[in-house]
């Protein structure tokens, strides 16, 4: 897992260095590595195997698992690895619990909300599909179609409402008590909401292996079935 992660990170161009120290078993024939021992006293090293961190020569604790993505989540994390948005990009930075409330209005229409991670490898490479599918989706004129039978108000009623990316950084201060309050599950993590309330089954919108185009699709096919839903439910109450 270390060389494979050694590799990605060297794709990557992320500039951390992972370094393999090997200790000399000590047997009958041979006395205790006095070099290791050293090392580990000096940097608080317990039972083998064992990761530490080096910034600016300073040890710190690994504190993830040791499989492929975890090593190179925390690598390019300590390398202040992240995105920056591109200029037209519509997502929404959220900061706080009263900017999502104030987003999730009844005439929100649909909103997709997605927590993110700065030390994440996953929600990096996702990160700017998500920018350019805010600016397409922002381009996108979209509605559903309503029988003709329909009066020319009801299909104007029927006339999309905007769909918004949003993003959370759960490693802004300013974030946490959002996260507590909707406890994510792993990252990136999604809830879509449906003007104001939050939708089940939406987690597959977005994988870091999708493209712009395929989140874009995703999103405003299902903007077209709730629509749909809504529309439906006006004529059976009427």
């Amino acid at each position: 897992n270390f060389t494979a992660a050694a590799e990605t990170l060297a794709r990557q161009g992320v500039g951390v260095k992972l370094g393999l120290l090997q200790v000399r078993p000590t047997t009958a024939d041979a006395p205790p590595d006095a070099a290791f021992h050293a090392l580990r006293k000096r940097y608080s090293v317990g039972d083998l195997p064992e990761i530490k961190i080096f910034d600016r020569g300073q040890p710190l604790d690994y504190a993830a698992a040791a499989d492929v993505d975890s090593i190179v989540d925390v690598a390019r994390w300590n390398a202040g690895r992240s995105t920056v948005p591109t200029p037209t990009s519509r997502v929404v930075p959220l900061l706080g619990t009263e900017q999502l409330r104030r987003l999730l209005q009844p005439s929100s229409g649909l909103v997709l909300l997605v927590f993110r991670a700065r030390w994440c490898t996953r929600c990096l490479v996702l990160e700017p599909q998500l920018h350019t599918a805010s600016v397409r989706l922002a381009a996108t004129a979209a509605s559903v179609s309503v029988s003709a039978a329909a009066s020319a108000a009801a299909a104007a009623s029927a006339q999309a409402p905007p769909v918004t990316i949003a993003t959370v950084d759960i490693d802004d201060e300013r974030n946490q008590g959002l996260v507590r309050e909707i406890a994510p599950l792993g990252f990136p993590s999604t809830i879509a909401y449906w003007r104001g309330s939050p939708l089940a089954g939406t987690a597959e919108l977005t994988s870091e292996s999708l493209r712009s185009d395929e989140i874009v699709a995703g999103l405003l096919s299902l903007q077209r079935q709730l629509l749909a839903r809504d529309w439906q439910r006006r004529v059976r109450a009427a």
